[in-house]
């Protein structure tokens, strides 16, 4: 590549500071006859330039194919099916595309266009593209696209272009002919507005949210533009655009008898009374009636705002029964059953054996403030509390009472407090204590039997409970006069302790009974034991001699 070669084309460049450099492109034609080309590029020399011989780049060889012998050759066609639509109605643009050529053509793309003059070019309005797939000799591609029609007077035109393939035989006829489309005038359009309300509105409460459907309709006799929707509430029977605007809504282009539907959520006022609402259309460009852009009003009744309201409900207890000695569990939720967000407030946990007046508090709550009613999610406007507190030492029917302070504004008071059973406390005698002893390298099991015949008076909705090393392995109610359970015990000593229970305050007799404990030997111990008392009976079971492990049981 030399200076002397024939030169393509030009490129400015920028001064360039020490291993600076720059870099440009250009798109070439090639030459018209088949052969071996060379393409580079030289860069001027600039003044006080140390070494000219290399401003001339390497040639780059470009090979130019021999012509093809049987070329494609895209050609396009265009139409309507309505060349004189109505105006802001629509009409469907068709292009065929047809290979006319002696070769086949590669896939390609479709582009439709929009013109303002009768030819159709690459440069015109874009409004969509298909693509082509490859097509034979004489094959040709069909597609289509809806488009509105202008709501303005006068003629646009409208066709399509497919891009050249390679080795296209001649590329001046990728673009169709031009179809005019003239929209008809119809006359000025007339809009007009309907509203409902999404729920009841004989009851609002202030501030309470309120759906209203719109529906705005073009009676006109021709299209109307794009326009605005706009809610009110007024304070008479009458909507106008004087009235307070809550919301705004976007109105499409609408044809004759066409209609558009949207909503909005609107707040009821403040002040109790009756108040009205409604929407009103902006007027649009030759609207030929601007009377009608406002809705009939709809009255709503806006009642006072209720105060809060605490009350108390859901309560229950975990168990129904419990041993002298253990702790229970009550719950319950408190609710704001009002229209207004409550304060901050305490709950206050109660017991009593039968006579309120002499409850007993067990316990508290801190209440938070809770939102008003139907406030989603719900949880928002309650709390649920649990809370566990000692067994009483009398035994009995114990009911629970829960209550809520009231708080400020609240007047109705009378479900902060509700009242409902809570459990029985039972009387526990308890029998042991079992020393039973295993050697080392022995895991077993042993049986332990409770023998109750000698219980001829004791209730058969008595309790008996098993614990072994302070875990319970056996609970439950008498049913047989022989209860045993099953459990592995641990190398060395072992600790068992059976409680007895009664689910009335007296028995007809002291319990008694006999408890067996079964390894590979056996031992028992019997007891006779006045109601409320405890007996210990150490019972030694000896698990096989030193180093030497009895069978399984």
């Amino acid at each position: 590549i030399t200076t002397a070669d024939t030169e393509q084309g030009i490129d400015a460049m920028h001064a360039l500071s020490a291993s600076e450099s720059s870099g440009a492109s250009l798109t070439l034609n090639a030459p018209q006859n088949p052969g071996t080309y060379y393409y580079g590029a030289c860069a001027d020399a600039v003044p006080d330039e140390s070494d000219t011989a290399n401003n001339c780049s390497a040639g780059l060889p470009v090979a130019v194919a021999e012509p093809v012998s049987d070329p494609p050759d895209l050609v396009v066609s265009a139409s309507v099916d309505n060349g004189t639509p109505d105006a802001g109605g629509e009409f469907e643009l068709t292009a065929t595309v047809r290979n006319v050529g002696d070769g086949a053509s590669a896939a390609t793309m479709l582009h439709y266009y929009k013109s303002s003059d009768a030819t159709i070019s690459a440069a015109d309005i874009r409004l969509g593209t298909h693509s082509v797939d490859a097509l034979d000799a004489s094959g040709m591609s069909t597609g289509s696209i809806a488009r509105k029609v202008p709501t303005s007077a006068g003629t646009d035109y409208y066709g399509a272009c497919v891009d050249a393939v390679p080795n296209e035989s001649d590329t001046t006829n990728n673009c169709s002919a031009a179809v005019a489309v003239t929209p008809q005038s119809l006359g000025p359009p007339d809009l007009v507005v309907g509203v409902t309300a999404g729920s009841d509105i004989s009851g609002l409460r202030p501030g309470h949210s309120l759906t209203v459907n719109a529906r705005v309709t073009n009676v006109g006799d021709g299209p109307s533009a794009l326009t605005t929707l706009r809610y009110y509430w007024s304070t008479d029977d009458t909507i106008t655009t004087s009235d307070t605007e809550e919301a705004t809504d976007s109105v499409s282009v609408l044809p004759t008898n066409g209609s558009s539907a949207a909503s909005a959520e609107l707040t009821a006022p403040s002040e109790p009374g009756t108040h009205y609402f409604g929407a009103c259309v902006d007027a649009v460009p030759d609207e030929s009636d601007t009377t009608n852009n406002c809705s009939p009003a709809l009255a709503a009744t806006v009642n006072p705002s209720r105060p809060p309201d605490l009350g108390i409900w859901a309560m229950s207890s975990h168990c129904s029964t419990h041993w002298y000695g253990e702790d229970a569990e009550l719950r319950g939720r408190v609710s704001n059953w009002g229209e207004t967000r409550s304060p901050p407030s305490t709950r206050r946990f109660y017991l009593h054996s039968g006579n309120p007046s002499a409850k007993v508090q067990v316990a508290t709550r801190e209440v938070k403030s809770l939102a008003k009613r139907f406030t989603e999610p719900w949880w928002e406007g309650s709390q649920h509390d649990v809370v566990e507190v000692p067994v009483p030492t009398t035994l009995g029917r114990y009911t629970q009472i829960q209550c809520v302070d009231v708080v400020d504004g609240e007047t109705n008071t009378g479900n902060n407090c509700a009242s409902k059973f809570a459990f029985d406390v039972v009387n526990v005698t308890h029998m042991g204590n079992l020393d039973l002893t295993v050697p080392e390298g022995c895991p077993l099991e042993a049986k332990f039997c409770l023998n109750t015949d000698l219980l001829g008076h004791w209730q058969p909705g008595g309790l008996v409970r098993f614990n072994l090393n302070g875990s319970a392995i056996l609970s439950t109610k008498k049913k047989d006069d022989r209860i045993c359970a099953t459990a592995s015990v641990n190398v060395g000593s072992n600790s068992m302790q059976v409680d007895v229970v009664s689910l009335t305050e007296e028995m007809l007799c002291p319990p008694s009974g006999r408890l067996d404990v079964q390894a590979s030997n056996a031992a028992s111990a019997s007891w006779h034991i006045p109601i409320g008392s405890s007996t210990t009976s150490n019972l030694k079971v000896s698990v096989g001699a030193q180093g030497t492990c009895p069978g399984e049981i």
